[in-house]
């Protein structure tokens, strides 16, 4: 259970005096009324609870809510100094909720989070340790290790990203099969053909290499080689196949492995993109990315290793004044004789969409949503920063907003309501109202001064607002009130980009080298994974909409994309290597 926006706005206004509440509520609430009304409403119930006089109620209580039928979205309301908690049945009379006041409730979210966190911290030690023993080729460990991150009956699963990810990285260029019988093995012998594998002596058993299943047919010459490190106890034999890539081994735990063999594999969850790409974005349909080339050129790789290219755009302008929709659907390109181009990415190589620019100032284009048919220009005139709001369906600029030359960074928020605009150090962040085309300098005590920074990002619900600064952290704030939470800390070189996961569970950060990524639960703010990479500085991640992808981009154009298979994939799989180990 999560505390919602107006609970997270009564705890920070709780934390400041009587005299500051009225001015903190007037920068957090940022017009919003009724966002207001509701703070205001928890506030005087808890000052009147205050009273040393009131009747102090040790039970949770329970209120019958007058209503002979009560919606079931009764159940997280609040009724003057409750809120409802749980439903627990109805009658004739009404219905009947456990319900708590608000500090009861946020006691027990806390109690919640810090029994969540306590085992976090618990499996994020095992998914490091399965990572180390993956690097050194002891899969059985780190099988082992993962399966101890699995939920027990009637708990909440808490792998994520990470946990799909090493699982992968145990399977992919491994074990071809296993085979299990419950017995002690004390040699392995193969077939010339190849084809044929047994192992005994307690009781022979034949296999079929190519199906992985038991087989009656006998095998030729024994081709004894060593014994293979991997199994969970004590291994016995190694042998190799004919076509000398193949391998397999026995172990007196009863398992036999067929191995690929393949010299100086380095395990490793992440493909790189070839050439040049300055700018990137995961598409609608799964398994696609599409970037743009050192020419402006725009490119979509498919495929499971991104081998597949397909041309959408054609070269013709600067890589730095195109900009991808973050659906991937949609591209826009400011041409050298002062035109917008849109692009229907969707149709490869279609002609664009053409809308005049003014003719004063150069103008590039920062921010894309192709579902309002809406984009973001900037342009400098004299010392002035121009960020211009536009229907490029229409043509018709919608808003526009002068800004001093020292903001850089524009982070919309998810409903497309407000952006968030950076400053350099040293100077204060602003507030865009989208809809109605208002502007709010935030004070200090919003979003302070963050020195050096480098990007930003809202959670996909808008809850949370991410910057990665320096020195070696990412600063968090829940939005609007830009009350900080804890801060992301880990990154020995400093954190250079951030993005949220779609479910909102976990957030990734990069920086470079052997910390090249890290994953984050975002709830309790704990580490969970570091994968490194070739590279450094990668100042821009994101997450693919199906979750399953992870993507780092830095300023050199290199681009690495981690993956992770889904759910559906390794349930698939296990249910396969269930039916292969059973005796």
């Amino acid at each position: 259970m999560k505390l919602t926006r107006e609970e997270a706005l009564f705890a920070a206004t709780l934390e400041r005096p009587d005299a500051e509440r009225a001015a903190f509520l007037d920068g957090a609430c940022l017009g919003d009324a009724d966002l207001r009304a509701h703070v205001e409403g928890l506030l005087a119930s808890h000052d009147a609870t205050a009273n040393p006089l009131a009747t102090r109620v040790d039970a949770d209580p329970v209120i019958q809510l007058p209503f002979t039928e009560a919606p079931d979205e009764t159940v997280g309301q609040t009724l003057g100094r409750y809120r409802l908690l749980e439903k627990l049945g109805e009658g004739g009379c009404g219905v009947v909720a456990e319900a708590a006041t608000a500090s009861e409730s946020q006691r027990r979210h806390a109690a919640v989070v810090q029994e969540r966190t306590a085992r976090l911290r618990v499996d994020a030690a095992d998914i490091g340790l399965a990572q180390h023993a993956i690097e050194r080729n002891d899969l059985g460990r780190a099988i082992e290790l993962l399966d101890r991150y699995r939920p027990s009956a009637g708990a909440e699963d808490l792998r994520g990203w990470e946990w799909r990810c090493l699982w992968k990285l145990c399977r992919s260029d491994a074990t071809a099969g296993i085979f299990h019988r419950r017995q002690e093995f004390g040699f392995i012998s193969v077939s010339h053909n190849g084809r044929r594998l047994v192992a005994g002596p307690a009781e022979l058993v034949y296999l079929n290499l190519i199906t992985h299943q038991p087989s009656e047919t006998p095998w030729g010459q024994e081709h004894h080689l060593g014994v293979l490190s991997g199994h969970r106890e004590e291994e016995r034999e190694l042998v190799a196949l004919p076509d000398g890539r193949t391998l397999a081994s026995a172990g007196s735990d009863g398992t036999i492995y067929s191995w690929v063999w393949r010299r100086s594999v380095r395990r490793t969850s992440h493909v790189t993109l070839p050439g040049t790409v300055y700018s990137y974005g995961f598409g609608r349909e799964p398994g696609t990315l599409i970037g743009v080339g050192s020419h402006g050129e725009i490119t979509q790789w498919s495929g499971s290793e991104l081998g597949q290219r397909v041309a959408l755009v054609p070269p013709g302008s600067d890589p730095y004044s195109v900009i991808l929709s973050d659906d991937g659907d949609a591209a826009v390109r400011v041409s050298d004789d002062g035109h917008l181009l849109t692009y229907a990415l969707r149709t490869p190589m279609s002609a664009p969409r053409r809308m005049s620019l003014p003719k004063s100032g150069a103008t590039r284009p920062v921010g894309l949503v192709p579902a309002q048919n809406r984009v973001f220009t900037e342009r400098d005139e004299r010392s002035e920063r121009h960020l211009d709001l536009w229907d490029y369906a229409s043509g018709r600029q919608i808003h526009f907003w002068p800004l001093a030359k020292n903001f850089f960074n524009y982070v919309p928020s998810p409903n497309g309501d407000w952006m968030v605009c950076l400053n350099d150090p040293g100077g204060f962040h602003r507030m865009l109202n989208l809809k109605e085309g208002g502007q709010t300098d935030l004070r200090n005590d919003q979003l302070p001064q963050l020195g050096r920074h480098y990007h930003a990002a809202f959670g996909p619900d808008g809850r949370i607002f991410a910057v990665a600064t320096e020195p070696h952290v990412i600063r968090l704030w829940a939005f609007p009130g830009f009350h900080e939470l804890a801060p992301l800390r880990g990154h020995m070189l400093g954190g250079k980009s951030v993005a949220f996961s779609p479910d909102g569970r976990r957030i990734a950060t990069t920086s470079g080298g052997f910390e090249a990524l890290k994953v984050w639960d975002a709830e309790s703010q704990l580490e969970l994974i570091t994968l490194d990479a070739d590279g450094s500085f990668f100042t821009q991640t994101l997450f693919s909409p199906d979750g399953h992808r992870i993507g780092t981009g830095n300023p050199t154009g290199l681009v690495h994309v981690w993956s992770a298979p889904s759910w559906e994939e390794i349930a698939a799989a296990e249910s396969k290597e269930d039916t292969l180990h059973a005796p």
